[in-house]
Parts: structure tokens; sequence; C-alpha cells
């Protein structure tokens, strides 16, 4: 969920398909974009390098120390899980979050 508060790839979207971009349907622009127009945008070179910069710096972020990391060096722990109970775990154990029932 990154591209909700990062907008540095917000242009790659609107030169994808426009009207999609414009009503911010993000993840239908991926699901429509034709093969043809995927060709015709990374066939400009201004749009290439763009997403070559974006896919560098995420590169970047994922390969830095994470805060805790930065924070507690001499941790044993290596990783952790965060669980959002937005999302239900199953159909068996439906959760009730946000204001929307399943």
């Amino acid at each position: 969920m990154r591209w909700s508060w990062n907008h540095a790839t917000d242009e790659v979207w609107r030169q994808l398909d426009p009207k999609l971009w414009k009503l911010r349907i993000t993840l239908v622009v991926l699901q429509t974009v034709s093969r043809d127009q995927i060709e015709r945008v990374l066939g400009d070179s201004i749009f290439r390098k763009n997403v070559d910069g974006l896919v560098q710096r995420r590169r970047k972020v994922l390969e830095a120390p994470a805060w805790f990391q930065e924070n507690h060096s001499a941790s044993t722990l290596s990783c952790a899980a965060y669980f959002s109970m937005e999302f239900m775990l199953s159909e068996a154990l439906p959760i009730y979050s946000g204001g929307w029932e399943m």
C-alpha cells in the first residue's frame, strides 16, 4: 500500500491510463492496460528513465537497514510479523473492523 502515501509513481500511472488514473484506481490500471500501451510508454526514453529511477530508489529502500536494525543492532531478533486485523485470516475467523461487514 506504499502508493497510498508515496506519490513518486503518480506520473507512471497517469501515462499508462489517464482516465483511470484520474479516478485513482491504480490496481485497475494494472489489470486493464493493454500490452501495446505498456510497450508504447516503455519505448519513451524519458518514461523508461523515470521508471528505472523509481525501481532503483525502491531497491535502496528495501536494502537499507530498517528502524529496528538501526536502533537495536545487538538484538537476536531477525524479523517481526505484523498482522492487521483489518483483513480476516479466513472465512472461519471473520473480522468486523473499519465499518464494513463480511
